[in-house]
């Protein structure tokens, strides 16, 4: 009998300790729910004498609490990021004087730190700062530092994500340690519209004004002598794209054109117009979205207004192709590769070139 009994006791503990792997309460679930009746006891014990005016002022102030906990929340929202990569570029255009080699391996590092703020469902805000620094590991005076300075705001008229208007400014200052000639401020004001009608559609586009100043560079009269002030540079844009998605894939159509004006009169060596035109497919792959590609196809055409070049006016029309593919390690670091060609076909000698580049990093989010 005794025996019988002992059998009886290690089966129905046998059979709780099964139901708890199966699929009972873990210990932090029974945590959790002691803690919650807890709590409702405290509240309940809380508000027993209070009257119903009083209940409801208190109600009133937990959901206040509530909600200015949930805004300051939305206005706290920061990313940033860090990526390193190290790249290697076959192209005549960088010959060693001395060596004569046609390639080049580059580092580069870049740092992000965005503030996105949202202040009510009508407006919203991103201010960002991006460092990306470029060191040519066989031309050692290629070497530049780019800082970015941007800030717009999000204005959603309708209460919702389908349409949204951004308007805002850039700042950015472009530095050759070992070539000043060719550093650059620019100052940017642009206009962006992005109307998603669906899931399965999304239009947008771009206006931007942008006015660069050549800080130790000279503008030139007609006969090629230099004027006493910098070289400034007047640029006007337009963007349109279009995407379609398909389910994890998507195709996206891009154009955009702009006019480059220049105070340099000498031959009018940078005024021109261009025009670029691309259509990428990308997709998601593997388990939990992991791998991402995207190729893309795209074109170039640069006409100048009076450059002088074999058979007339100077024009450099250049296909591109670009492969990206990002493999996400962990939620915050992720592995990319690209591969990109570029060919110039122009009718002046220093715009025909084959340009191949091989980069690989990793980008670190936080």
């Amino acid at each position: 009998m005794k025996s019988k009994i002992f059998l009886l006791a290690v089966t129905i503990l046998l059979l709780s300790k099964f139901t708890s792997f199966a699929g009972g309460p873990t210990q932090a679930e029974i945590k959790e729910k002691i803690q919650t009746k807890t709590e409702a006891q405290i509240t309940q014990t809380s508000t027993k004498n209070l009257t119903a005016d009083e209940f409801l002022k208190r109600l009133r102030e937990r959901a206040e609490l509530k909600l200015k906990e949930r805004r300051l929340k939305m206005l706290r929202k920061f990313k940033g990021s860090f990526g390193l990569s190290y790249g290697y570029e076959d192209n005549p255009n960088y010959s060693n004087p001395t060596t004569h080699i046609q390639s080049a391996s580059f580092i580069e590092q870049d740092f992000s730190l965005a503030w996105l703020p949202t202040f009510n469902k009508f407006l919203g805000a991103n201010v960002s700062y991006n460092l990306a620094k470029q060191d040519y590991l066989t031309f050692g005076t290629l070497t530049y530092y780019d800082h970015i300075a941007n800030t717009s705001l999000k204005y959603y008229p309708y209460h919702s994500l389908k349409l949204i208007l951004e308007p805002g400014a850039s700042y950015e200052w472009l530095i050759f340690p070992h070539d000043p000639s060719s550093d650059y401020t620019q100052l940017k004001g642009f206009l962006k519209l992005t109307y998603s009608p669906s899931r399965l559609w999304s239009f947008g586009g771009k206006y931007e004004r942008a006015h660069k100043i050549f800080t130790k560079k000279y503008a030139r009269n007609p006969s090629q002598v230099d004027l006493r002030f910098d070289r400034v540079d007047y640029r006007d844009a337009v963007e349109l794209w279009a995407k379609r998605n398909i389910g994890k894939y998507s195709i996206k159509l891009r154009g955009r054109g702009y006019g480059n004006r220049s105070n340099d009169k000498f031959q009018n060596y940078y005024d021109y117009n261009d025009y670029m035109g691309s259509l990428t497919f990308g997709g998601s792959f593997l388990p939990k979205d992991k791998l991402y590609l995207s190729f893309t196809p795209g074109f170039e055409w640069k006409d100048y207004t009076d450059r002088s070049a074999t058979g007339g006016k100077r024009f450099d029309h250049i296909t591109t192709y670009r492969l990206d593919a990002y493999y996400s390690i962990t939620k915050n670091i992720t592995l990319n590769y690209s591969f990109s060609v570029r060919r110039s076909n122009s009718n002046a000698a220093t715009g025909e070139y084959n340009d191949t580049i091989h980069q690989l990093g990793f980008i670190v989010d936080f």
